[in-house]
C-alpha cells in the first residue's frame, strides 16, 4: 500500500513538472512579411535588414530578420544578365 502511495505521488509531481514546463516554453515565432513582402516594399525590407544588421544577437534568427536578409540579398544581387560586360580580352587561340 505504500508503494502505491509513493508512485501515486511521484506520478503527481511528474506530470506537474511536465505541465508547468509546457506552460512556460514559448510558442514559435512567426514572421510579420514573408519574403515577397520585403521585396516588394524597399523601405520596410531596408528598415527591418537595418535593424537586424544592429543586433545579429537578440534578432538574427527571427523570421523576420531571416526573410528581411534573404529579401535583401534577392534585391542586392540581381541577375548576372543585368550586369554589363566585364571587357576582358578573349582567350587567345579560340
Amino acid at each position: 500500500m505504500r508503494r502505491n502511495i509513493l508512485l501515486a505521488v511521484l506520478a503527481t509531481v511528474f506530470g506537474v513538472v511536465v505541465l508547468v514546463y509546457q506552460l512556460q516554453s514559448p510558442e514559435p515565432l512567426v514572421a510579420e512579411h514573408t519574403v515577397d513582402e520585403y521585396r516588394a516594399d524597399a523601405r520596410l525590407r531596408q528598415a527591418m535588414f537595418g535593424r537586424c544588421k544592429a543586433d545579429p544577437g537578440s534578432l538574427g534568427e527571427t523570421p523576420d530578420c531571416i526573410n528581411a536578409i534573404e529579401a535583401e540579398r534577392l534585391e542586392s544581387r540581381g541577375s548576372l544578365r543585368d550586369l554589363p560586360t566585364l571587357g576582358l580580352d578573349p582567350v587567345p587561340g579560340k
